[in-house]
């Protein structure tokens, strides 16, 4: 019977050790490496289904994000009585939007205590008009966003 092979190990060359270095060395596996999702674990540059969700799902939330502000400095904008009164009295609201940017409904979730500054807050939604269209890359039809209006 035959005793098993040892594995051959790469030998790692200076620009493997240094990663600006790296960056700048093409190489078929560097690029495959890339393309697979390159990290700092021992099983960096190999995809898994795992991996692949997780990324789907972390840039989902960040694109849900990116348009949730743009629409929150929208509404916030929108908010004029709350804007001469003191900026700590302040409402929270939630804020169903559409693909198309449309507004599918809007609540009051927590109140200023000031019924004519609630008031105002869910005014600002409707007086903020249309919102953009959500990125092409966001899966889903509606999204619910909420904001503290102050």
């Amino acid at each position: 019977q035959a005793a098993p092979q040892p594995i051959a190990r790469p030998k790692l060359r200076p620009a493997d050790l240094n990663p600006a270095r790296a960056a700048s060395v093409p190489s078929a596996s560097r690029a495959e490496q890339r393309a697979a999702g390159a990290g700092a674990t021992a099983e960096a540059g190999t995809a898994s289904a795992t991996a692949s969700t997780a990324a789907t799902g972390g840039k989902q939330a960040q694109l849900k994000a990116i348009w949730g502000q743009e629409i929150g400095r929208r509404i916030q904008r929108a908010n004029r009585l709350n804007r001469a009164h003191n900026s700590a009295v302040r409402a929270q609201l939630q804020v169903v939007v559409n693909r198309n940017g449309t507004v599918a409904s809007v609540r009051l979730v927590q109140s200023s205590g000031d019924v004519r500054l609630d008031r105002s807050a869910l005014d600002s939604v409707r007086r903020a008009g249309r919102f953009p269209a959500a990125p092409r890359q966001l899966d889903g039809q509606s999204f619910a966003f909420r904001w503290w209006l102050s």
